[in-house]
């Protein structure tokens, strides 16, 4: 896969007209590198980003070089989806890198106890966290649940089939359970838990940001209230005393 991109000056409000001649505007960054602002085609941008994800290797083509890169963090249109910004990571083919890698399941039609509603499936994990080498990183993880057939069943990440010695999971453990299948109202309850305990914490990150805000806001209110007489009537208060 390869993309090509030009080098940009436009910067801030300027990008806007970047994006009505659609092009995407990009920043190339890395290990020892200084970043490098460039714009890419959006639409050849998004043809190579729904296949390579932001876990395999493409060929960025800048000029008569041609850098290995990993698609970063891509900004989002809140509305339309389309990408506004794209970060692309220069990497180092013998130094390893920390990714996100997509789990997906498959089999969820074949599966006669999640066909039938007796059971239906929980997922507790949507991706994990990984260090690899660029070119031995798992493009995603695949799970069939099509044998799946009784209420408890689970698959845990030892369940995984990859290289162990090339790549290490980071952020859990063997044991820690993907998904599993319960009875349509436990599954349903443990999914408003999680739904909660994830719209506490945004609560909760929302209150802490505001509770900074606020501090920093009556910094400022306080020391402009701070009425400062002048000079001469300070000198005069101090000679009645």
């Amino acid at each position: 896969m390869e993309l090509i991109a030009h080098s940009r000056k436009e910067f801030g409000k300027k990008t806007k007209i970047l994006r009505r001649q659609h092009k995407l505007p990009a920043v190339i960054y890395g290990h020892g590198i200084d970043s490098v602002p460039v714009t890419i085609d959006v639409v050849n941008f998004l043809k190579v980003y729904r296949s390579a994800g932001e876990t395999a290797l493409i060929g960025l083509k800048i000029g008569d070089k041609t850098e290995q890169v990993l698609i970063g963090e891509v900004q989002l249109h809140p509305v339309t989806s389309l990408p506004l910004h794209a970060n692309l990571h220069k990497v180092d083919l013998k130094e390893k890198v920390t990714v996100e890698v997509p789990i997906k399941i498959i089999g969820e039609e074949e599966s006669l106890i999640l066909k039938s509603g007796e059971g239906l499936l929980l997922v507790l994990i949507h991706d994990l966290q990984v260090e690899a080498l660029p070119t031995d990183l798992p493009s995603e993880f695949v799970i069939d649940v099509s044998n799946l057939s009784s209420i408890g069943e689970d698959i845990k990440i030892s369940f995984l089939v990859y290289d162990r010695k090339k790549v290490e999971v980071i952020n859990a453990d063997e044991n820690d359970t993907i998904l599993k299948i319960e009875e349509p109202k436990m599954a349903q309850e443990e999914e408003e838990v999680i739904s909660e305990q994830a719209a506490v914490e945004a609560l909760e990150a929302t209150a802490e940001a505001k509770e900074e805000e606020g501090e920093g806001e009556e910094g400022e209110k306080g020391q402009e209230g701070v009425k400062r007489e002048p000079k001469e009537k300070q000198e005069k208060s101090a000679d009645k005393k």
